[in-house]
């Protein structure tokens, strides 16, 4: 199925009728688009595990990560799009998963643009 974004919060249940609530997994796949080339932040929470791909290289590992863990990465990304693989686990409990980005500089052309 199609999904607008990577926010999930199943709480005690699971993403589909057809999956058990508990000791499952998903995969997310997709594009990410920068609508400029710059340094972006990556930032993913989840309270199992979880990693990120972008066009086959992990930007983001939080297999291992404990609950709370707010693993982030830092990338320089041009204006293309990137293949997106969001891989997740689920063990046991809330089920739970996040993944969001942002741009961390701004352009010259920005900033003179915002002072005018």
């Amino acid at each position: 199925r199609v999904e607008p974004a990577v926010d999930f919060d199943w709480t005690n249940r699971s993403p589909d009728p057809k999956v058990p609530a508990d000791f499952f997994s998903a995969r997310f796949t997709g594009k990410l688009v920068p609508p400029a080339a710059g340094k972006y932040q990556l930032v993913g929470s989840a309270n199992n595990g979880y990693r990120v791909l972008l066009d086959g290289k992990k930007v983001l590992d939080g297999w291992g990560a404990k609950e709370f863990e707010v693993p982030r990465a830092e990338i320089t990304l041009d204006e293309r799009p990137y293949d997106l693989v969001v891989e997740y686990f689920e063990n046991k409990g809330t089920a739970k998963i996040v993944l969001s980005w942002g741009r961390t500089e701004s352009s010259v052309d920005e900033a003179v643009s915002l002072a005018k």
